[in-house]
Protein backbone atom coordinates (compact mmCIF):
# COMPACT_ATOMS: atom_id res chain seq x y z
CA UNK A 1 0.00 0.00 0.00
CA UNK A 2 3.00 2.43 0.50
CA UNK A 3 4.37 2.27 -3.07
CA UNK A 4 4.86 6.30 -3.83
CA UNK A 5 4.50 7.60 -7.34
CA UNK A 6 4.68 11.05 -9.29
CA UNK A 7 1.84 12.01 -12.05
CA UNK A 8 3.94 14.30 -14.27
CA UNK A 9 1.54 15.99 -16.45
CA UNK A 10 3.49 18.23 -19.80
CA UNK A 11 2.28 20.89 -21.90
CA UNK A 12 2.71 19.02 -25.01
CA UNK A 13 4.78 16.40 -25.97
CA UNK A 14 7.29 14.86 -24.20
CA UNK A 15 10.22 17.74 -24.33
CA UNK A 16 7.25 20.32 -23.56
CA UNK A 17 7.12 21.58 -20.24
CA UNK A 18 5.53 20.69 -17.12
CA UNK A 19 2.52 21.57 -16.03
CA UNK A 20 2.25 20.67 -12.87
CA UNK A 21 3.09 17.11 -10.77
CA UNK A 22 0.55 15.55 -8.64
CA UNK A 23 2.76 13.18 -5.72
CA UNK A 24 0.68 9.42 -4.46
CA UNK A 25 0.94 8.39 -1.59
CA UNK A 26 -0.05 4.80 -2.01
CA UNK A 27 -0.71 2.26 -4.86
CA UNK A 28 1.99 3.91 -7.42
CA UNK A 29 1.89 -0.03 -9.43
CA UNK A 30 0.30 -0.32 -12.49
CA UNK A 31 -2.51 -2.43 -11.02
CA UNK A 32 -3.45 0.29 -8.84
CA UNK A 33 -2.40 3.95 -9.65
CA UNK A 34 -2.18 2.96 -13.22
CA UNK A 35 -5.42 1.88 -13.68
CA UNK A 36 -7.01 4.68 -12.06
CA UNK A 37 -4.83 6.77 -14.52
CA UNK A 38 -6.26 5.08 -17.62
CA UNK A 39 -9.76 5.23 -16.27
CA UNK A 40 -9.27 8.57 -15.44
CA UNK A 41 -8.09 10.49 -18.16
CA UNK A 42 -7.47 7.58 -20.73
CA UNK A 43 -10.48 8.40 -23.16
CA UNK A 44 -10.50 12.36 -23.01
CA UNK A 45 -9.98 13.67 -26.10
CA UNK A 46 -7.96 16.78 -26.01
CA UNK A 47 -9.24 19.71 -28.31
CA UNK A 48 -8.66 23.46 -28.78
CA UNK A 49 -12.74 24.89 -28.46
CA UNK A 50 -15.42 23.18 -27.27
CA UNK A 51 -18.82 23.17 -27.57
CA UNK A 52 -21.62 21.81 -24.69
CA UNK A 53 -22.12 18.75 -26.64
CA UNK A 54 -18.34 17.71 -26.05
CA UNK A 55 -18.70 15.84 -22.72
CA UNK A 56 -15.50 13.13 -22.85
CA UNK A 57 -12.98 16.54 -24.12
CA UNK A 58 -10.38 18.56 -21.82
CA UNK A 59 -9.48 22.18 -23.67
CA UNK A 60 -5.96 21.29 -23.64
CA UNK A 61 -3.75 19.72 -21.63
CA UNK A 62 -3.78 22.48 -18.78
CA UNK A 63 -7.34 21.05 -18.61
CA UNK A 64 -6.75 17.86 -18.92
CA UNK A 65 -4.71 18.58 -15.42
CA UNK A 66 -7.37 19.68 -13.42
CA UNK A 67 -9.35 17.26 -14.29
CA UNK A 68 -7.01 14.65 -13.46
CA UNK A 69 -6.50 16.10 -10.37
CA UNK A 70 -10.46 16.21 -9.65
CA UNK A 71 -10.76 12.56 -10.39
CA UNK A 72 -8.26 11.09 -7.86
CA UNK A 73 -9.60 13.51 -5.57
CA UNK A 74 -13.02 12.01 -6.12
CA UNK A 75 -11.50 8.70 -6.09
CA UNK A 76 -10.15 9.11 -2.54
CA UNK A 77 -13.61 9.70 -1.29
CA UNK A 78 -15.14 7.09 -2.83
CA UNK A 79 -12.53 4.37 -1.51
CA UNK A 80 -13.55 5.58 2.27
CA UNK A 81 -16.88 5.19 1.54
CA UNK A 82 -16.38 1.82 0.33
CA UNK A 83 -14.50 1.29 3.50
CA UNK A 84 -16.72 2.20 5.92
CA UNK A 85 -19.52 0.10 4.13
CA UNK A 86 -17.22 -2.77 3.95
CA UNK A 87 -16.27 -2.52 8.21
CA UNK A 88 -19.76 -1.39 8.94
CA UNK A 89 -21.57 1.48 10.84
CA UNK A 90 -19.53 0.68 13.77
CA UNK A 91 -16.20 1.43 12.18
CA UNK A 92 -15.55 5.46 12.73
CA UNK A 93 -13.96 7.01 10.12
CA UNK A 94 -14.07 10.92 9.24
CA UNK A 95 -14.49 10.60 5.15
CA UNK A 96 -13.25 13.68 3.44
CA UNK A 97 -11.06 14.70 0.32
CA UNK A 98 -7.77 15.04 2.63
CA UNK A 99 -4.53 13.17 1.95
CA UNK A 100 -3.13 10.34 -0.53
CA UNK A 101 -2.74 13.04 -3.46
CA UNK A 102 -0.55 16.39 -3.39
CA UNK A 103 0.08 18.91 -5.60
CA UNK A 104 3.83 19.83 -6.33
CA UNK A 105 5.32 22.43 -8.67
CA UNK A 106 6.81 21.25 -11.90
CA UNK A 107 9.91 19.99 -12.30
CA UNK A 108 9.63 17.98 -8.46
CA UNK A 109 11.21 14.90 -8.05
CA UNK A 110 12.95 12.67 -5.54
CA UNK A 111 9.95 12.21 -2.92
CA UNK A 112 10.73 8.45 -2.39
CA UNK A 113 8.42 7.22 -5.84
CA UNK A 114 9.39 4.30 -7.66
CA UNK A 115 7.31 4.95 -10.11
CA UNK A 116 6.97 8.27 -12.49
CA UNK A 117 3.53 8.76 -15.04
CA UNK A 118 4.63 11.47 -17.86
CA UNK A 119 1.39 12.07 -19.50
CA UNK A 120 1.78 13.58 -22.60
CA UNK A 121 -0.02 14.37 -26.03
CA UNK A 122 0.89 13.31 -29.73
CA UNK A 123 -0.41 15.60 -32.40
CA UNK A 124 -2.29 14.50 -35.36
CA UNK A 125 -0.84 15.32 -38.76
CA UNK A 126 -1.76 18.91 -39.95
CA UNK A 127 -3.56 18.20 -42.84
CA UNK A 128 -5.58 14.95 -41.09
CA UNK A 129 -6.23 17.50 -38.94
CA UNK A 130 -7.56 19.92 -41.45
CA UNK A 131 -9.38 17.56 -43.14
CA UNK A 132 -11.17 16.49 -40.01
CA UNK A 133 -12.13 20.47 -38.88
CA UNK A 134 -13.77 20.95 -42.69
CA UNK A 135 -15.68 17.82 -42.34
CA UNK A 136 -16.88 18.82 -39.33
CA UNK A 137 -18.15 21.97 -40.83
CA UNK A 138 -19.83 20.88 -43.60
CA UNK A 139 -21.89 18.70 -41.61
CA UNK A 140 -22.37 21.69 -39.72
CA UNK A 141 -23.64 23.89 -41.98
CA UNK A 142 -25.51 20.86 -44.31
CA UNK A 143 -27.63 20.08 -41.08
CA UNK A 144 -28.51 23.35 -40.24
CA UNK A 145 -29.61 24.07 -43.95
CA UNK A 146 -32.14 21.13 -44.21
CA UNK A 147 -32.86 21.98 -40.69
CA UNK A 148 -37.47 22.59 -41.45
CA UNK A 149 -37.42 25.54 -38.86
CA UNK A 150 -36.23 27.85 -36.35
CA UNK A 151 -36.82 24.91 -33.41
CA UNK A 152 -35.22 22.56 -35.41
CA UNK A 153 -32.46 24.93 -36.62
CA UNK A 154 -31.73 25.40 -32.95
CA UNK A 155 -31.13 21.24 -31.79
CA UNK A 156 -28.49 20.67 -34.99
CA UNK A 157 -25.10 19.33 -33.60
CA UNK A 158 -23.22 22.21 -32.96
CA UNK A 159 -19.55 22.62 -34.57
CA UNK A 160 -17.26 19.86 -32.46
CA UNK A 161 -13.40 21.02 -32.72
CA UNK A 162 -11.88 17.60 -33.81
CA UNK A 163 -9.23 15.95 -31.30
CA UNK A 164 -5.99 17.54 -32.03
CA UNK A 165 -4.04 14.36 -31.63
CA UNK A 166 -3.71 11.33 -28.68
CA UNK A 167 -2.75 11.27 -24.97
CA UNK A 168 -0.18 9.18 -24.00
CA UNK A 169 2.15 8.07 -20.85
CA UNK A 170 5.59 7.14 -20.28
CA UNK A 171 5.79 4.87 -17.06
CA UNK A 172 8.86 4.59 -15.61
CA UNK A 173 9.96 2.19 -12.71
CA UNK A 174 12.69 2.78 -10.73
CA UNK A 175 14.09 4.93 -13.40
CA UNK A 176 13.69 2.34 -16.18
CA UNK A 177 10.71 2.69 -18.82
CA UNK A 178 8.28 -0.20 -18.85
CA UNK A 179 5.79 1.28 -20.62
CA UNK A 180 5.53 4.42 -22.99
CA UNK A 181 2.29 4.55 -25.52
CA UNK A 182 -0.69 5.88 -25.75
CA UNK A 183 -2.75 5.81 -22.30
CA UNK A 184 -5.62 4.02 -23.71
CA UNK A 185 -3.64 1.25 -24.50
CA UNK A 186 -1.67 0.84 -21.14
CA UNK A 187 -1.97 -2.27 -19.59
CA UNK A 188 -2.61 -2.36 -15.91
CA UNK A 189 -1.04 -6.28 -15.55
CA UNK A 190 1.77 -5.22 -17.87
CA UNK A 191 4.07 -8.17 -17.43
CA UNK A 192 7.32 -8.03 -14.99
CA UNK A 193 5.81 -5.48 -13.00
CA UNK A 194 6.19 -5.50 -9.82
CA UNK A 195 3.46 -4.49 -6.67
CA UNK A 196 3.39 -4.45 -3.37
CA UNK A 197 1.83 -8.00 -2.99
CA UNK A 198 5.21 -9.24 -5.04
CA UNK A 199 7.38 -7.33 -2.78
CA UNK A 200 5.94 -8.36 0.62
CA UNK A 201 4.71 -12.05 1.05
CA UNK A 202 1.63 -13.13 3.15
CA UNK A 203 4.76 -14.58 5.63
CA UNK A 204 6.56 -11.64 6.52
CA UNK A 205 3.14 -9.47 6.77
CA UNK A 206 2.74 -5.87 5.91
CA UNK A 207 5.11 -3.51 6.25
CA UNK A 208 4.83 0.42 7.40
CA UNK A 209 4.89 2.57 4.67
CA UNK A 210 7.03 5.47 6.54
CA UNK A 211 9.43 3.57 9.16
CA UNK A 212 9.43 0.15 7.17
CA UNK A 213 8.47 -1.20 10.40
CA UNK A 214 6.45 -5.11 10.14
CA UNK A 215 2.89 -4.67 11.71
CA UNK A 216 -0.04 -7.15 12.37
CA UNK A 217 -3.06 -5.63 10.44
CA UNK A 218 -5.95 -4.54 12.78
CA UNK A 219 -8.65 -3.89 10.29
CA UNK A 220 -10.16 -1.41 12.95
CA UNK A 221 -7.48 0.32 12.97
CA UNK A 222 -7.44 3.12 10.57
CA UNK A 223 -3.40 3.95 9.93
CA UNK A 224 -3.19 0.07 9.62
CA UNK A 225 -5.18 0.20 6.70
CA UNK A 226 -3.89 3.08 5.25
CA UNK A 227 -0.66 1.74 5.08
CA UNK A 228 0.92 2.61 8.29
CA UNK A 229 1.92 1.13 11.83
CA UNK A 230 0.84 3.44 14.00
CA UNK A 231 -1.15 6.72 13.32
CA UNK A 232 2.26 8.89 14.27
CA UNK A 233 3.73 7.44 11.56
CA UNK A 234 0.37 8.18 9.52
CA UNK A 235 0.81 11.89 10.66
CA UNK A 236 4.35 12.27 9.50
CA UNK A 237 3.92 10.83 5.87
CA UNK A 238 0.59 13.23 5.86
CA UNK A 239 3.44 15.65 6.94
CA UNK A 240 6.06 15.08 4.92
CA UNK A 241 3.57 14.81 1.60
CA UNK A 242 2.89 18.56 2.78
CA UNK A 243 6.28 19.78 2.68
CA UNK A 244 7.10 18.05 -0.55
Amino acid sequence: MGTRSLTVIKDGDKNDEEIVVMYSQFDGYLSGHGKLLKEAIGDLEVVNGYSPNNTNVANGMSCLAAQLIMKFKQTRYDQQVRMREVMGREYEIEIGYAGTYYLHPAGTRDCGEEYVYTVYFVEKDEALLEQEREAERLRFEKEFEEAPDEEAKLKVKRFESPSLGQVYVMVEYDDTVIYDGPLRDLDPNLEGEVSDEDEISDEEGDRCAQCGKEFEVDMENEAHIEGYCCSQCMEQADQLGDEE
